[in-house]
């Protein structure tokens, strides 16, 4: 699910839930072991993984490690292309990040 607040990550055992756009810091596409995969890098990674629990936080900390993101989302996850999904979620991520530099620069 992708809405103007955020997503929710429910693509695996290791699914994240709900994240903020405000939270994330980059969105990138990668191939690990054959597999096409969309990665996402959180601002705060300590803090969301503080919220998970022991075993998804380990699974999620040895992933991040590997390929420095917090969430990674694999196309055989999905019912919809692993393509439009990284446009939708650079679309929405890219208008609150453009708005969220507007903001600071009219606070000046």
């Amino acid at each position: 699910m992708i809405d103007e607040d955020g997503f929710v990550d429910a693509s695996s055992y290791t699914a994240g839930g709900a994240v903020g756009w405000r939270d994330v810091e980059n969105i990138f596409m990668y191939e690990l072991m054959g597999q096409k995969m969309i990665g996402v890098k959180l601002r705060d990674e300590k803090a969301f993984l503080d919220r998970q629990n022991g075993m998804k936080r380990k699974l999620m900390t040895v992933n991040s490690n590997m390929v420095d993101a917090t969430i990674s989302v694999a196309q055989s996850s999905l019912t919809m292309p692993l393509d439009q999904l990284y446009i939708m979620m650079m679309s929405h991520w890219r208008h609150v990040s453009d708005n969220m530099i507007y903001d600071s620069y009219n606070r000046r």
